[in-house]
């Protein structure tokens, strides 16, 4: 799918060092995403459960995804993603999505794929993904992350990219 922002040309450290500061940010969660009955379902539950938030869907959910036009300029886009500390997406797949986790990374967003809490799909607590996961049932609330759980998250997040690691657990190819 393509991405709806400017692409970043900083380094891993610089990336790290951003992604470290997220906490300071004004908006608590953003979701920005193509248009869909997920990404429209995911926002009403976030602002039910975490509060106000920005979302901007790009794009018709009825028009194929590669003849869908963002309506925002990249630029536009980038800079939502620089002012949020969480950028959230639902999946209906445990494998975080590589292309949405670093474009939030790039913008120095925590990247949070929303998915199912089935058990027999669940992520070790031992995996680097897990930083990168939010269980959630398909409807009801979302659990709310403390800002304890997002500094862990974000520190865990950022010393995965800094070693290089990230990367390598997020390639399909490499698993």
């Amino acid at each position: 799918m393509a991405r709806l922002s400017l692409p970043s040309t900083k380094g891993r450290d610089l990336l790290a060092r951003d992604l470290a500061r997220a906490d300071e940010r004004p908006l608590g969660w953003c979701v920005v995403d193509w248009a869909s009955e997920a990404a429209i379902a995911l926002a009403d539950r976030l602002v039910d459960a975490w509060g106000p938030g920005l979302c901007y869907q790009g794009g018709v959910p009825w028009s194929p995804a590669r003849a869908r036009a963002a309506v925002l300029p990249p630029s536009a886009v980038s800079k939502m993603l620089q002012v949020a500390r969480i950028r959230l997406w639902w999946s209906d797949d445990d494998m975080v999505d590589r292309e949405r986790a670093m474009e939030s990374i790039e913008h120095g967003c925590l990247p949070l794929q929303v998915t199912h809490t089935e058990a027999e799909r669940a992520v070790p607590d031992s995996d680097p993904l897990c930083a990168l996961l939010l269980r959630a049932s398909g409807s009801g609330p979302l659990p709310a992350l403390s800002d304890v759980e997002v500094r862990a998250r974000l520190d865990a997040v950022a010393t995965t990219l800094t070693s290089g690691l990230l990367e390598r657990v997020l390639d399909p190819a490499d698993g």
